[in-house]
């Protein structure tokens, strides 16, 4: 080959490889821009002590919304009921503390891929936090950044590991290190959870229109609950009794309904009533109305009874007898002030429960006893004698 080829085949080659790297950290630039902002916060010196509100919506459709009212939280797309307290300061400090993990260049088309598109299918999240002097910051989220299993074992598994977003006033995509998955969680997920928790069951009733009434009752809380007669030839079924006496230790709530349904919608101008008397003297009635999907509308109303005194012990010490007489009163002041609160809280709502959770309330006097085992069907009448002959009992 001629020197003057050789150079030119040389001139060629430079060009050409020149030009794929030129594309090929083009291609990469699209997804990064770069390490300068790496590290820098998303929202510089946030007054997180000043937000108020939280206001997260996903277009036109508002998703949830929390306000501040005092020193209280209220989940306002939930009729201002009560919100977790914990859950959201968790989630305002965490606001400070996301970070720049990585830039993106991204055009119109691929920020609605990564779910930070202003319209259709890839519509991000858009969080506005406010005080009292209004807007305060604002933030476009879109999808989690998932991760990918990198050894033999987990190659086909992926995990979030961070969160696409937008900060509107840097005209900036980035990667943040957090998933945020509590955006994706619905406004229910952001009530106070606390409800009723209560296993000192003493008497427990259930009255239902048109089908009458139970009642079972203990003598202490280390015995079963249990009707006041069992019938001749029935076993008791201790399991279903335990689970009548936890029933108001066990039950959660999903959401709380709308306050402005109508008794008659809700099923609750003619509910089943399940009446549990405590040991301490509370009282509870949880009206169970009409069903909703997999949950039923349920509303509960506190009151407290007067137990009758403790039969004194007459060979005591008259020191001994003040104590118990002191402890007595200390717990019906307790108990007392309980009912105040939990009616506080409970009684003006009405709550979607979940229809299992109230399976052991709404028993019938058939599930209290168990039931006779069934024969072998491939054996009917396995270990029984013929009508008229005896067994013979060895001496």
């Amino acid at each position: 080959m001629k020197p003057k080829q050789l150079l030119i085949t040389l001139i060629v080659a430079v060009l050409v490889l020149g030009l794929v790297f030129f594309l090929l950290d083009k291609d990469n630039k699209k997804l990064s821009a770069g390490g300068e902002n790496i590290g820098s916060p998303i929202f510089k010196d946030l007054p997180v002590n000043s937000i108020d509100s939280i206001a997260v919506k996903k277009g036109q459709y508002a998703l949830f919304s929390l306000s501040k009212a005092g020193d209280s939280w209220k989940v306002a797309s939930s009729y201002d009921y009560p919100a977790d307290f914990a859950k959201i300061r968790n989630f305002i400090s965490e606001l400070p503390e996301l970070t720049v993990s990585q830039n993106v260049i991204a055009d119109q088309s691929e920020l609605d891929r990564l779910g930070l598109g202003k319209s259709g299918d890839g519509i991000g999240t858009f969080i506005e936090l406010s005080g009292k002097g209004g807007k305060i910051a604002s933030l476009l989220v879109g999808k989690q950044h998932m991760r990918k299993g990198t050894t033999q074992q987990d190659i086909d598994s992926e995990w979030p590991d961070g969160r696409y977003v937008f900060v509107t006033g840097k005209n900036q995509a980035a990667i943040v290190g957090s998933p945020m998955a509590e955006l994706d969680a619905p406004s229910s997920s952001w009530l106070d959870r606390d409800f009723i928790s209560a296993k000192d069951m003493k008497v427990a009733s259930l009255f239902q229109v048109e089908k009458g009434k139970w009642t079972l009752s203990r003598s202490d809380a280390n015995c079963e609950l249990a009707p006041s007669k069992i019938p001749e030839g029935k076993e008791l079924d201790k399991n279903k009794m335990n689970m009548i006496a936890n029933s108001l230790y066990t039950i959660r709530f999903a959401d709380v309904a709308n306050p402005a349904l109508s008794p008659a919608e809700t099923g609750l101008d003619k509910p089943s009533i399940f009446a549990a008397e405590m040991f301490s003297g509370k009282k509870y009635e949880v009206l169970i109305g009409a069903k909703k999907d997999t949950f039923r509308y349920v509303k509960v109303k506190v009151e407290f009874q007067p137990q009758p005194p403790v039969k004194k012990d007459e060979n005591a010490k008259e020191e001994d007898k003040a104590k118990e007489e002191l402890k007595a009163k200390e717990a019906v002041e307790k108990a007392k002030k309980e009912v105040e609160v939990e009616n506080a809280k409970f009684a003006k709502w009405t709550y979607l429960i979940p229809e299992n959770s109230l399976a052991a309330m709404l028993s019938t006097p058939d599930d209290f006893y168990k039931k006779p085992k069934a024969e072998n069907p491939a054996n009917p009448g396995k270990g029984k004698l013929p009508p008229g002959v005896m067994q013979f009992q060895p001496k």
